[in-house]
């Protein structure tokens, strides 16, 4: 009968171990986090900026993150940025990081790209899967690599080397590999991506607004161009979203001609993302948009700003 009661005894205590343990590693304001390493990552790097310097912030995935480059910004306008996006960022991170960045910074303009809020799993699903129904029981298993941010340096165990290039980059991927995109050019017409937007994404959206207004930050949706995720149909569910919130919305696929892109020569994966080369036609229209319609600052010249210029020479990107 004593033996019979060992892997019971064992079961219970295991179970009571990963409870406690859940509760001790979950942070605060944290339990909705899907990717908590990236979230930190962001939060630490941008931490780094000196307290209420930047005007302009960019989330979303990667096509934000492969797109805005704050140090083009800061050459062609003086403009102070920083790029919050990131791989496969959840719309909830995306509100995770930026609420703790308006603790400590007052921008004037948040920039949300688009493609995130067509995700499925746009925001962290704990009904997802078998792991996703454990991790609902006990969290630990959601944040057990929460030990690799506490106390040690982001470079160390937080990112690769390409992510701490994007740190000093201020979040920009700089990336100049070309894999060409051979597709259609009508491809806003042709293209038969899902439009759906989720309960999820659309709350977090909401949130994200709300936020902004709190904070007295303009939020503006923009589509960067790409073949493999845009269509005329998603255009129009975005817009019809940005209308309802009376948030402007920049469909730059809509520019094909005005922005000049080769698609043979301005794409890192075949339509997917810009490579640098196409992220330089990019910001070199929208920084005009950003400097004479929201008329953000120049601080070229600046003594809080002296630092921007040393970076950028350092970095040779432009």
């Amino acid at each position: 009968m004593k033996k019979a009661l060992k892997p019971v005894a064992f079961l219970l205590v295991l179970i009571c171990l990963l409870i406690v343990t859940s509760y001790l590693v979950t942070p605060r304001g944290y339990e909705n986090v899907y990717d908590i390493q990236l979230v930190n990552r962001k939060i630490n790097a941008v931490s780094q900026e000196k307290e209420n310097t930047l005007d302009v912030l960019f989330t979303g995935d990667s096509e934000a993150s492969n797109t805005f480059s704050p140090f083009q910004y800061w050459k062609e306008q003086g403009i102070a940025s920083y790029n919050l996006g990131g791989s496969a960022q959840r719309l909830n991170d995306c509100y995770t990081v930026l609420e703790d960045v308006l603790k400590h910074q007052k921008p004037k303009l948040l920039v949300l790209e688009a493609n995130t809020l067509f995700r499925k799993n746009a925001v962290y699903n704990q009904d997802d899967s078998v792991l996703m129904w454990a991790e609902q029981l006990f969290p630990v298993l959601h944040h057990h690599n929460i030990y690799k941010t506490i106390n040690l340096s982001v470079n160390l165990l937080g990112a690769t080397k390409e992510n701490a290039y994007a740190d000093q980059c201020k979040g920009y991927y700089a990336r100049v590999r070309i894999r060409p995109y051979r597709g259609s050019d009508q491809y806003m017409k042709t293209n038969k991506r899902d439009t759906t937007l989720y309960p999820e994404t659309l709350e977090y959206f909401e949130k994200i607004a709300d936020l902004c207004k709190e904070n007295n930050v303009e939020l503006i949706v923009v589509s960067v161009p790409s073949p493999k995720n845009w269509s005329d149909a998603r255009h129009d569910t975005i817009q019809e979203l940005c209308n309802q919130y009376d948030v402007t919305y920049y469909d730059l696929n809509k520019l094909d001609n005005v922005l000049a892109l080769d698609w043979t020569t301005d794409t890192l994966d075949r339509g997917d993302h810009l490579n640098m080369n196409g992220s330089k036609k990019v910001n070199a229209y929208f920084g005009k948009i950003l400097k004479e319609k929201y008329h953000i600052p120049d601080h070229r010249g600046e003594a809080d700003y002296a630092i921007w210029d040393k970076q950028e020479a350092e970095l040779k990107l432009y």
